[in-house]
């Protein structure tokens, strides 16, 4: 890359810019080429039908655009084609036409199920305006880190600086240019995997446009007048991901020394093995962790989305049963489309057998991907008549949980971690194999969850706990036994925020 564009960026910083692509990429073509050579060979499989992958142009735009290609069947489809090809084995296949020629996101879509706080704009229009008058330059960049909104303004206002909020750039990007991938080539020498022979003969044409064709458009508008030529710091815990103008900029603020602190923003940061590689984790000067506490970058703070926020259960309320994305699932290093599609039935057996009282007051809690077409089917057809209620995902999930008294997670959700701190009566469903995944120090805690009952792996030992429980989960939650297994796995990972928070996260960045 820097012999492309005759520039002198350190591996830090392309691994802001590009490492949570390269990462994803290696991951599910890895996925995708261990499934294939295992599928022939140990079945009999004489023909295989198959894209032509040289009539689907695989590049995509940006970051973003690539987690959502991994969810698109003829993306999909096309890469196995193409692995298919690689592994060159000795069977008949029949190639199908795609109906595309390349994926494209839609942001459309992507921003249609987003509700506007008009209050929240109105506010940053009016303050936006003192911009003209104030020297932000040397401004912290303060920027989506998962605190909510007043919590995140009071921080800014404590580095007596002005709340502000930083833009977000839609790039309109400009087609590949095949000349240029050409002359992109990958040392083969001393390469002996067979997969990372694969990847680097494939990735030329893999690389996203915003690092080659569209790179100096955003390099130009990141060193623009968006963000401070020289701050004191920059904060984020979301920009690092999809943000291709903000992760230049950040790249470009570095080689000034300025410090990068990155914030948590979900679980599974140290519980999970395949999270235990991220950029975030190694390109930041700080990870600020809502528990954790690693040498020699990652600082233990609390949970941010729950700062200054209290959610209570009614006891005679419902049963809130919320699912995954189905793209989460299928991505899924540990997941087949089959797996999904078995864990979807497990589900189905849940909601049917549980006591009749106690689906009249259960809601289903889904999400856009279980009306979109996932490899054949759409989702939402296994659970629209079990006679329950349907919520579509746009309803605040706060007052959801206002209405409920039991929170029912079909996955090890961040939402998990939020219900531990509000102290409200939570369980939730695992696939079988779920424990394999865990990192080995924190083993104990899940063991010790599954064991008593707030985590399941077997669907028929969940419905039984509900259909005992329902009338007492104020007991059951409340118990000392109970109270007890909630802290001790909160310790050390899941910290509960104080009077004195945020002076302690400002601490921190200082």
């Amino acid at each position: 890359m820097n012999s492309i564009h005759k520039i002198d960026y350190s591996q830090r910083s392309w691994d802001i810019i590009i490492g949570k692509w390269l990462r994803e990429i290696i991951q599910i073509s890895y996925k995708n080429y261990l499934q294939i050579d295992y599928a022939l060979t140990n079945y009999n499989i004489n023909k295989i039908y198959s894209i032509d992958y040289k009539n689907y142009d695989l590049t995509v735009d940006d970051t973003l655009s690539q987690t959502f290609a991994f969810k698109n069947s003829e993306w999909l489809f096309s890469l196995c084609s193409k692995l298919l090809d690689y592994l060159n084995y000795k069977r008949e296949i029949v190639s199908n036409l795609p109906q595309k020629s390349f994926f494209i996101l839609s942001k459309k879509k992507i921003n249609s199920g987003h509700i506007k706080n008009k209050g929240k704009e109105l506010f940053f229009k009016i303050i936006s305006l003192m911009r003209y008058f104030v020297n932000t330059n040397n401004y912290a960049v303060i920027h989506r880190t998962y605190l909510p909104f007043i919590s995140e303004k009071m921080l800014e206002l404590k580095f007596f600086q002005i709340p502000l909020k930083w833009p977000e750039i839609e790039v309109k990007y400009k087609e590949r240019n095949q000349n240029l991938r050409s002359n992109i080539k990958f040392s083969m020498q001393n390469v002996i995997d067979p997969f990372e022979n694969f990847l680097r003969i494939n990735l030329p044409n893999l690389l996203p446009t915003f690092v080659l064709e569209n790179f100096q458009n955003i390099k130009k508008i990141s060193n623009g007048n968006l963000y401070p030529k020289k701050p004191k710091f920059i904060f984020t815990s979301i920009s690092y991901a999809y943000d291709e103008v903000f992760k230049v900029y950040v790249a470009n603020q570095i080689k000034n020394k300025i410090p990068y602190f990155i914030g948590q923003h979900g679980n599974n940061y140290f519980t999970k093995i395949h999270q235990n590689y991220l950029s975030e984790l190694n390109c930041s000067d700080k990870f600020i962790s809502w528990g954790v506490e690693k040498k020699p970058n990652i600082k233990s703070s609390f949970n941010f989305k729950t700062l200054k926020k209290k959610i209570f259960f009614n006891q005679n309320g419902k049963l809130i049963i919320i699912f995954d994305h189905i793209n989460q699932m299928t991505s899924d290093l540990f997941s087949t489309d089959q797996s999904v599609f078995n864990r979807m039935k497990d589900m189905v057996k849940v909601i049917k057998n549980l006591k009749p009282d106690i689906k009249q007051k259960t809601i289903l809690r889904l999400n856009q991907s279980f009306y979109l077409d996932y490899f054949g089917m759409k989702y939402y057809d296994l659970f629209k008549d079990l006679g329950v209620e349907i919520d579509n995902g746009k309803k605040d999930i706060d007052k959801l949980l206002k209405e409920s008294r039991l929170s029912f997670f079909n996955y090890d959700s961040t939402g998990i971690l939020e219900n531990f701190i509000y102290n409200y009566p939570t369980i939730f469903f695992c696939e079988n194999n779920f424990l394999n995944g865990v990192n080995n120090e924190y083993l104990d805690k899940y063991k010790i969850l599954l064991r008593n009952n707030i985590m399941f792996t077997n669907e028929e030992k969940l419905v039984n706990h509900i259909n005992a429980n329902w009338n007492q989960i104020s007991n059951w939650w409340l118990s000392r036994k109970n109270q007890k297994i909630l802290k001790e796995f909160n310790k050390g990972l899941n910290n509960k925020p104080y009077d004195n928070s945020l002076n302690n996260l400002k601490e921190i960045l200082i």
